[in-house]
């Protein structure tokens, strides 16, 4: 599956989206991440200074960032 992982460059925080929801937010799947990065402000400090990038989910073990619940 395809994440999308989220950070916030003012204060830090985290979160990741799985590719499969973008459309819930009004965006395709494969949408650009320039695209989605515009329309993010952070939920924690409302800073519009978020960078965006994709991973996949593996067997290796946990992800990076916190999956969404």
């Amino acid at each position: 599956m395809a994440w999308i992982a989220l950070e916030c460059l003012s204060c830090g925080h985290r979160a990741s989206l799985a590719e499969d929801d973008l459309p819930a937010y009004g965006l395709e799947p494969g949408a650009s991440l320039v695209t989605l990065t515009k329309r993010t402000v952070c939920r924690r400090c409302g800073s519009r200074a978020v960078v965006a990038y994709r991973y996949a989910e593996d067997d290796l073990g946990p992800t990076l960032v916190p999956r969404k619940p």
